[in-house]
């Protein structure tokens, strides 16, 4: 039974150590984010950070190391959103056609919907920050996870091209990478136009297909 008082502000005050700590690294990402919607990715400016905070900046270091420690956590975050993603969108897809597509897609609305996420772990936005061994192992747990998608996908359709399915699943995955960031990119394209990009992808789809039946028939 809950007891008189018992409201959401004194659950608040019962909060443990660790759980009022995580809530604070979060607000801090999210101001993060928020400092380089404003002047880039590259200009993470920790003394901006601070006063959106409404903390010293020597705070912030309680909770991450400096910028690279912000980078490093905003990178993990969004490979896991990311990754979600794109394991919600495939799980729809019925032939290898339509897992690009919804691969592509996912990138896409991904590069759209969370920009500064996107040029972090895709554009090499900050030239200086390097990886954490930690983050750089989920990263390439979630590229292979993609090869080994479209590899397996190639193999159900007997989608057999001249290099290994390795290989081509990685040329497709590149492919899918360049078409998205190139439809999001405004000095270029609006993204309205991302029904032609699609379009190259079919063909790029159905060239490889092609060389697999020529391949067979040699």
């Amino acid at each position: 039974m809950t007891k008189a008082g018992d409201d959401g502000s004194n659950r608040q005050l019962r909060r443990k150590p660790s759980e009022k700590r995580e809530i604070m690294k979060r607000k801090i990402l999210d101001a993060a984010v928020q400092v380089m919607e404003s002047n880039g990715v590259m200009d993470l400016n920790m003394g901006e950070l601070a006063q959106r905070l409404n903390m010293r900046s020597p705070s912030i270091y309680e909770y991450f190391d400096g910028r690279t420690g912000i980078y490093d956590a905003l990178f993990e975050w969004g490979v896991d959103a990311f990754h979600s993603q794109v394991v919600s969108a495939t799980n729809e897809a019925r032939s290898f056609e339509e897992g690009c597509e919804a691969i592509f897609m996912s990138f896409r609305n991904f590069a759209q919907n969370q920009p500064v996420l996107f040029n972090l772990i895709f554009c090499g936005s900050a030239p200086d920050f390097h990886l954490s061994p930690a983050t750089r192992k989920k990263m390439t747990e979630g590229m292979e996870t993609g090869i080994d998608y479209l590899t397996q996908m190639m193999n159900e359709e007997n989608i057999q091209p001249p290099i290994r399915l390795e290989e081509a699943a990685l040329i497709v995955e590149i492919l899918i990478r360049g078409l998205a960031m190139h439809v999001v990119a405004p000095h270029l394209r609006p993204a309205s136009k991302a029904d032609e990009y699609e379009v190259l992808l079919s063909s790029v789809i159905r060239l490889l297909k092609q060389d697999s039946l020529d391949a067979q028939e040699r």
